[in-house]
């Protein structure tokens, strides 16, 4: 049986049309479901049909509607990224303390590579969802987050990287204090997988310090 969404997840949204911003919007693109096809009558019934015909406007706009969704196609280039990166999963989910190896993918703008990462994340925590529902049981103290997806301009720094990560879990990052669990493992770019880790920030003036422990 596969863990419902949590509370306060997001709309359903399409994984290739935008950006999630939070983990709201993530949930949003697991759980989202393509238009169902419909059922069609046989083609000298449709046929027969007056174009004025509630019926007939009503299976159009359901035709329309499944075939204008957008398809994304596990096609063999997106399969073989998907072994590069379950396979590093695997290596990375009981490594030792430390750094872990990690997947750049690089390639010019528009061919796909970010609807690529989410295709398999998605698909990564929905499995995760069905094998072991346990870990997402709204009992649980705090959300089992499998998965962090967070955007970053080039030559991006430390701090902006927690600032990233903060935003995407809780939304926010004004609080004096606080302490969140990012736990493994991962599949997106920024975020590295592997055991689970501490990040704790400070805000002071202004200021943000970052302490980050493996446990």
């Amino acid at each position: 049986m596969t863990a419902p969404p949590p509370v306060g997840a997001g709309d359903c949204l399409h994984p290739g049309l935008a950006e999630p911003r939070t983990k709201e919007d993530w949930f949003g693109y697991v759980f989202y479901e393509p238009p169902s096809r419909p059922l069609l009558p046989p083609y000298e019934v449709y046929l027969a049909m007056d174009e004025d015909d509630a019926e007939r406007r009503r299976l159009n706009r359901s035709r329309n509607r499944y075939h204008s969704a957008l398809v994304l196609a596990w096609t063999p280039a997106v399969r073989h990224f998907e072994t590069e990166i379950t396979e590093l999963l695997a290596a990375n989910e009981m490594a030792p303390p430390g750094a872990r190896l990690g997947l750049l993918i690089d390639g010019p703008p528009a061919v796909g590579k970010s609807t690529l990462v989410k295709m398999i994340a998605r698909k990564f925590e929905q499995e995760l969802r069905e094998d072991f529902p346990e870990r997402f049981a709204p009992d649980r103290l705090g959300d089992y987050v499998p998965v962090v997806y967070i955007s970053l301009t080039d030559q991006v720094t430390p701090k902006q990287i927690s600032l990233a990560i903060a935003r995407y879990l809780s939304g926010r990052t004004e609080t004096s204090h606080w302490r969140l669990k990012l736990l493994k493992p991962s599949t997106t770019r920024k975020a590295a997988a592997g055991r689970r880790r501490v990040i704790t920030w400070y805000v002071t003036e202004g200021r943000l310090i970052t302490n980050c422990s493996g446990r």
